[in-house]
């Protein structure tokens, strides 16, 4: 390519960029002669991503593929395969094609940004997430960290605009592994498809705020302040001292009754 063409497309990608700020839906329109995503169309994709921006590709051309015997669904399909290998972040993503020349699946386009829209601004209640949550941990094993065994309680979801969910677990990271089971199967379960979505990990303190109170003796076997439990801390210690004490009071007392009255 020459120097003005290199310096348009640089022009377009900035333009792009510029556009992508302001943008909540974003078309990525793509050819279908080219067999391939470009390097824009790449970078473009990525800083989606980064900026939490829902992502529909269009296959545009589709009309020229059909001069080939190409048909529109077998076109989709060989995109949506492309589209999992580079652009696997964000699930499965919708893919349409279209012919702009002949104004072909120019209606799909605008109903299905719609639905995208609606589905990226959405917040999904908190019983719904942990119900969701139990049945994900029951499908497949839970992965470990070392020796340490990963346990997730609690699912939270703490804003929309792109979702993002906070994770309460024994650990201050997952792996990516794990992580990317659960983002897809949570694109496929709320239909969250070509939607980016946040993890937040927070390691549970209550196991390290226990093991604290326990140390200090603020904290029973039974629970807090529960003086059933004698013996764990100090305070408890010193009341069975004094009930000991009392006791053995109403013991010698009783016994100095008892030998007046034999006398």
């Amino acid at each position: 390519p020459s120097q003005f063409s290199t310096q348009i497309s640089d022009l377009a990608l900035i333009s792009a960029m510029n556009a992508l700020r302001f943008a909540q839906i974003v078309i990525l329109v793509v050819e279908g002669t080219q067999g391939q995503f470009s390097k824009i169309d790449l970078q473009l994709a990525k800083k989606c991503l980064e900026e939490g921006r829902a992502v529909i590709v269009v296959a545009n051309k589709r009309d020229m593929l059909a001069l080939n015997g190409v048909t529109g669904k077998e076109y989709e399909e060989g995109v949506k395969k492309h589209c999992e290998h580079y652009l696997r972040e964000f699930g499965e993503v919708c893919v349409i094609s279209a012919s702009a020349i002949h104004g072909e699946g120019i209606a799909k386009i605008l109903n299905t940004s719609i639905e995208i829209h609606d589905a990226w601004s959405k917040r999904i209640d908190t019983w719904v997430l942990n119900k969701w949550l139990k049945d994900a941990l029951i499908s497949t094993a839970k992965p470990r960290v070392g020796s340490k065994l990963i346990s997730i309680k609690y699912i939270t979801q703490t804003k929309s605009r792109p979702p993002t969910y906070a994770l309460f677990c024994n650990v201050t990271k997952l792996p990516q592994s794990y992580e990317r089971f659960l983002r897809s199967k949570l694109q496929f379960d709320f239909k969250l498809q070509g939607i980016p979505i946040r993890f937040i990990i927070k390691q549970a303190p209550r196991n390290e705020a226990n093991k604290k109170l326990l140390k200090y003796g603020k904290l029973t076997r039974r629970g807090i302040g529960n003086s059933s439990s004698r013996g764990v801390g100090p305070k408890n210690r010193q009341r069975g001292r004094v009930n000991i004490k009392k006791d053995r009071e109403k013991r010698l007392n009783n016994r100095k009754v008892l030998k007046t009255i034999k006398r």
